[in-house]
């Protein structure tokens, strides 16, 4: 192919025309297309579950102390140093906190 055979649409028609001037390839110059696929994420589209008891008094608990200045990593020190674990019994780590704290901010603005 030269370089101007890229760069302009080819008439296949033309190319490809019989002796009595029809061409078997007409259709595909009337109808162009252009498919593309469309990926749409979201989280609107979770079904929103009731917060327990427990997990509204452990926001509490984080907000009242990312209010007095508190880190996320200082945060979830306290925490297992008071002795509360995560849903699953595990120490709590700063990504933990962090989590809490958005999941809930996202569910406010819902």
């Amino acid at each position: 192919l030269r370089g101007t055979d890229i760069d302009q649409p080819r008439n296949l028609a033309k190319s490809v025309t019989g002796s009595n001037g029809s061409s078997d390839l007409s259709p595909l110059q009337k109808h162009q297309y252009l498919s593309f696929k469309l990926y749409c994420r979201s989280n609107n589209l979770t079904w929103e579950k009731e917060a327990s008891k427990r997990q509204f008094i452990l926001l509490k608990i984080i907000r009242t102390l990312k209010s007095e200045g508190l880190g996320y990593r200082r945060i979830a020190n306290w925490l297992n140093d008071s002795g509360i674990r995560t849903h699953t019994n595990k120490k709590f780590t700063n990504s933990h906190v962090h989590g809490i704290l958005k999941r809930f901010s996202e569910r406010d603005e819902r």
